[in-house]
């Protein structure tokens, strides 16, 4: 395979050349999330500006493409909030009320609403926007 990001090489393994890949839908995304990147890949792809550019304006672009980065970057979102939510059920001390997204941030940080049990994409700021 040659990879050279988003230069002028041809990703072989692909078939494709790098300027069909920036269309104006996610599948550039979808195929370097199919793909296991090595470190050096996910190295040269955090540096260009154009991998956290969204294809078009719309949010539920935005959303979406956020959710294809985290995969590709291997951030697990979705295991790190239900750690935070094991952890807050387990710190919940007031047996008199339920616990919720109201209820358990604050029963894991002090008093502090921090949001715990919502859906990690409903606080999200999308890439393209940051």
């Amino acid at each position: 395979m040659v990879f050279n990001c988003f230069g002028s090489l041809e990703i072989t393994s692909w078939g494709t050349h790098l300027s069909d890949l920036f269309s104006d839908d996610l599948t550039y995304w979808e195929k370097m999330k199919a793909r296991n990147l090595s470190d050096f890949d996910l190295q040269k792809l955090i540096v260009d500006s154009r991998f956290f550019s969204a294809p078009k304006e719309n949010p539920s672009i935005f959303k979406l493409h956020s959710i294809l980065i985290d995969s590709i970057l291997k951030f697990p979102i979705n295991k790190c909030e239900e750690k935070l939510q094991a952890m807050a059920k387990a710190s919940w001390q007031n047996n008199l009320t339920p616990y919720n997204h109201y209820t358990l941030g604050p029963a894991l940080h002090q008093g502090v609403q921090t949001w715990v049990g919502v859906d990690p994409q409903t606080l999200n700021t999308p890439y393209s926007v940051i």
